[in-house]
């Protein structure tokens, strides 16, 4: 995993996040058992996270910490100012899945926790049902094109992590697992610059996707279309690529939206 420069921010970042996510306040235990600090380095900043106002330490039955009034306020300003770039490329997404009959997703690579998650989908009545938002791809990134796109870009380290903690479930014979020709696959995608998926996950269940980079040149996510068909249809999914390039070049624009 790549060193970060500011870890204590970075931690308290994910333990805003996970503040968020959880329906429950969160205990000290297990914000301390996902976050790379000492005991004394979370107290520390919990308690700056708590007079700052990003968080509220409760006692008594919701012991434990839940979003402040300031984290509240952000989330406000958010929700009223800030996601006219993220409704376009909803908007995006939507028309070409309308289009083409397909299922498109968008994922980012966290690397703070080499997590590979699903940011946004569309989907429509000709379309496959696909994973939901923040499924983890990085469980099985060996037979899916997001995850191998992002396999193809990133560090060996950080490669060698996710290929560690990959589960290998949900396969079919035609399912290329970790190994020397799946180090082909990737060099292959490096190559000609988008990956493809021919029945890796069930039978008749096609992919194609292209890599989407940050503004210093490092793989940021990925997105991709998921189409039911009889058989691969190599043109097809060359005028898919094609669509989901115009999504590529929008998030090229504001890279900010990919976290």
């Amino acid at each position: 995993m790549a060193k970060e420069r500011a870890p204590a921010l970075t931690e308290g970042l994910r333990i805003i996040e996970k503040a968020i996510a959880s329906k429950e306040a969160i205990t000290f235990e297990s914000i301390l058992s996902e976050v790379d600090m000492s005991r004394s380095s979370v107290n520390r900043l919990l308690k700056v996270l708590v007079d700052s106002g990003y968080l509220v330490a409760c006692e008594g039955r919701l012991s434990g910490y839940i979003p402040g009034i300031r984290l509240f306020s952000m989330l406000q300003h958010l929700n009223q100012n800030s996601t006219s770039q993220f409704e376009y490329l909803k908007h995006q997404m939507k028309l070409l899945s309308q289009k083409t009959g397909t299922s498109i997703q968008y994922a980012f690579f966290d690397r703070t926790i080499n997590r590979i998650s699903v940011l946004h989908k569309a989907e429509c009545n000709d379309s496959l049902k696909v994973g939901g938002y923040g499924d983890d791809t990085s469980n099985w990134v060996h037979r899916h094109v997001i995850g191998k796109l992002i396999l193809a870009y990133c560090e060996d380290e950080e490669k060698n992590f996710i290929l560690a903690n990959c589960k290998a479930e949900k396969m079919t014979k035609n399912t290329i697992l970790p190994g020397p020709k799946f180090d082909r696959l990737l060099e292959d995608v490096r190559k000609c610059g988008y990956a493809e998926d021919h029945e890796e996950h069930a039978y008749h269940i096609f992919r194609t996707g292209l890599p989407v980079f940050s503004q210093d040149g490092k793989i940021a996510g990925a997105v991709c279309s998921a189409w039911y068909a009889p058989e691969f249809d190599e043109n097809f999914a060359a005028d898919l690529r094609k669509g989901l390039q115009e999504i590529v070049d929008f998030l090229k624009i504001d890279m900010k939206i990919t976290k």
